[in-house]
């Protein structure tokens, strides 16, 4: 008998974080072009440079990502951490904090969200993650691609999956295994 279950869900904040990400990237080179070309020190204007480069390379990139999966690899987030280094080391602390906190919750955010299911309990992938001992859980089932999950204070969870991702998953021997888990774990 399998005695544990990882099913990815879908994640509902990506379209908005795509925009807020693209957002950021275009105020962040309009930020760098305006110190590249309006700046009077020019002790700085390399590192400036780097910065408008990196920028206009993690826009682009962003962008074609966005259409294509040739480079499905690349995260927007690595470019703005180095960016954020740039301001930084540039005196400007406060463009440079910024960014580096909006990077840190895009690694955050853009993790795939799986729900983990095993004997213990239900590990829900939120931030902080939240832990569902079995003795709380009123039922949980997969079926007609939609898992749903509705703990016993009638909070419901419903998740539409993906067709390919709840076709490589036996939906009767989850059920089962949900149905057991909840029914030994509180009689």
């Amino acid at each position: 008998m399998i005695n544990n279950f990882s099913i990815e869900i879908p994640n509902e904040k990506a379209t908005t974080y795509k925009v807020v990400t693209f957002i950021i990237a275009v105020i962040n080179l309009i930020a760098f072009a305006y110190f590249l070309f309006y700046s009077s020190q020019s002790h700085l204007k390399n590192l400036i440079i780097i910065g408008f480069v990196i920028s206009v390379l993690g826009l682009l990139l962003f962008i074609v990502k966005q259409y294509s999966s040739h480079i499905s690899s690349f995260r927007v987030e690595i470019a703005f951490i180095i960016c954020a280094t740039v301001w930084l080391f540039s005196g400007t602390f406060l463009l440079g904090f910024l960014l580096l906190v909006f990077a840190v919750f895009g690694l955050i955010t853009n993790k795939k969200p799986v729900i983990h299911f095993t004997q213990e309990g239900i590990r829900y992938p939120s931030f902080p993650e939240k832990y569902f001992k079995w003795e709380i859980v009123d039922f949980v089932i997969l079926k007609d691609d939609i898992l749903s999950i509705e703990l016993k204070d009638n909070r419901l969870f419903q998740f539409s999956l993906d067709k390919n991702i709840a076709a490589a998953i036996d939906s009767a021997v989850f059920n089962n295994f949900c149905k057991m888990m909840a029914e030994v774990k509180q009689g």
